[in-house]
């Protein structure tokens, strides 16, 4: 009887929540040529013992669309693992080249599945853990014109200096033989 209480159980639903950074555990990092990020994904109420799979897609917080690679396809990454106990942690790692990044806030998504079945989804694009902020590295201070005019007169006149007081240091040891 689909109706009676007494014969129906109830499965707690699925939960996620992650920490989202570099390897370093760092939330802002410079653009700087290949970074490998780490999300910790923490889930609930798993049947132990079934096996899950989390896919791990990064999202571009400014346009809400996931970034790609210099091909245009869709970066992800998957991990699959054996719950061992109802509640736990897992890692899904990615590698991704952020050569020629302005600045931007990358925000993981993740998705629990089981048997090719999404039951759970952490899709927050305003979630603070599951972001890091991207900065354009500095740029190398390369003197202007004057200033290396201005650096080039300042070595001439040290040296000018060091040779003058070099003459009189000579002369004085002469001049007292």
């Amino acid at each position: 009887d689909l109706e009676d209480k007494d014969q129906t159980i109830s499965v707690p639903k699925p939960e996620l929540k992650t920490k989202f950074a570099d390897v370093n555990g760092s939330k802002t990092v410079k653009a700087l040529g290949k970074v490998k990020f780490v999300d910790n994904v923490e889930y609930k109420n798993l049947i132990v013992g079934k096996e899950y799979t989390l896919t791990l897609t990064v999202m571009n917080k400014d346009t809400n669309k996931p970034i790609t690679d210099a091909k245009g396809n869709v970066l992800t990454s998957t991990t699959t693992f054996t719950a061992t106990k109802p509640n736990g942690v897992e890692k899904v790692e990615m590698t991704i080249d952020l050569t020629g990044y302005k600045t931007v806030e990358l925000v993981a998504f993740e998705k629990l599945s089981h048997k090719g079945i999404d039951i759970a989804l952490h899709e927050d694009i305003n979630d603070k853990d599951q972001t890091v902020k991207i900065v354009e590295p500095a740029k190398p201070n390369n003197p202007k014109t004057n200033d290396t005019f201005k650096a080039l007169g300042f070595v001439v006149a040290i040296s000018v200096a060091t040779l003058g007081l070099f003459v009189l240091t000579a002369k004085k040891k002469r001049l007292t033989k």
